[in-house]
């Protein structure tokens, strides 16, 4: 099977809503602007929501490098609870079961995001010109 997956295109903190429930330090969240969507690895929003996040925190060096181990754990898990909703596993996908080696490949997938928008991208409009 092939884990195809819908993607915002633009998941900047700016086109994130959060509204608080009932004053119980609980928030729901939107995210709006969808008009950059379609089916593309996820790592690209999951990189440049971070990005934003993190350009704003006070901290940096170990703690920044912590809070990205943490998030990504968390969102690996996440991920897993989703497939395993739509009665899959991660197996079916050749995804590792193991967090780590999922932050692994979501640090992998970052890295090819960041190729594809600051490189690529740019040398092929080159040619438009």
């Amino acid at each position: 099977k092939k884990l195809r997956t819908l993607v915002h295109g633009d998941a900047k903190v700016d086109n994130f809503l959060f509204k608080e429930i009932d004053d119980s330090d609980t928030f729901t969240s939107m995210i709006i602007d969808w008009q950059g969507c379609g089916f593309d690895l996820v790592s690209n929003d999951l990189m440049w929501c971070l990005y934003g996040f993190i350009k704003n925190l006070p901290e940096t060096g170990d703690m920044i490098h912590g809070f990205v181990e943490y998030s990504l754990e968390i969102y690996w898990e996440a991920l897993e609870h989703v497939v395993e909703a739509f009665g899959d596993k991660f197996s079916d996908f050749d995804l590792p079961d193991n967090p780590l080696l999922g932050v692994d490949l979501i640090k992998e997938g970052f890295t090819l995001e960041f190729m594809k928008n600051a490189l690529i991208r740019p040398v092929l409009s080159l040619k438009n010109r």
